[in-house]
């Protein structure tokens, strides 16, 4: 009842519309994980959960991963610590939090050289930013009604700006926040 445990092998293909890219396709990265609910109360006006998770992830096989946004992936080894704190009263209202770190590993291309962050590296190893992130939300659930807003922010530790005139690049920065709702 507390503990889950997950896996996944995906097969990934990728196809230009136009241009001179090559379409790409294999096998991507095994990832695993699992979470444990290691916290729970429960009393009349509602039930306290907290549940962390971790999950990691490993190239399955030698894909490239510099011709973003065709490539099926971005090679690098990844490992994710997870920490989710969720209330839901008795009568139906809930708050949910929850915050992750994402560790990458360096990626090598197929090409002795790049250029990120308005600076040209020798070298074929790439180092890759980690990712934190977190979201809060807060919402209706009961009487198959789930009502609920909240809001979500990832922030990339590092990273070079996604030039305007070039493809993305493996180590670009990804930030975004959003504001999420839904009703059903």
């Amino acid at each position: 009842d507390r503990l889950t445990v997950t896996g996944s092998v995906p097969l990934v293909w990728t196809r230009p519309s136009q241009g001179v890219l090559q379409p790409q396709r294999g096998m991507q990265d095994i990832t695993l994980g699992g979470k444990f609910s290691f916290f729970e109360r429960s009393n009349r006006a509602g039930r306290l959960r907290a549940i962390v998770a971790v999950s990691g992830s490993l190239p399955l096989s030698s894909y490239t991963p510099d011709f973003a946004p065709l490539s099926i992936g971005n090679q690098s080894q990844r490992i994710s610590p997870r920490l989710t704190l969720n209330y839901r009263s008795s009568t139906g209202i809930y708050l949910t939090g929850t915050t992750s770190y994402t560790r990458r590993a360096d990626v090598t291309l197929d090409r002795p050289y790049f250029f990120t962050d308005d600076q040209i590296t020798f070298s074929d190893q790439v180092p890759m930013p980690n990712v934190s992130d977190y979201e809060v939300s807060v919402g209706y659930l009961k009487h198959d009604l789930n009502a609920s807003v909240g809001y979500s922010q990832q922030t990339t530790q590092g990273g070079g700006d996604i030039r305007r005139q070039d493809m993305p690049f493996v180590s670009n920065r990804v930030n975004f926040s959003d504001f999420l709702t839904f009703l059903f």
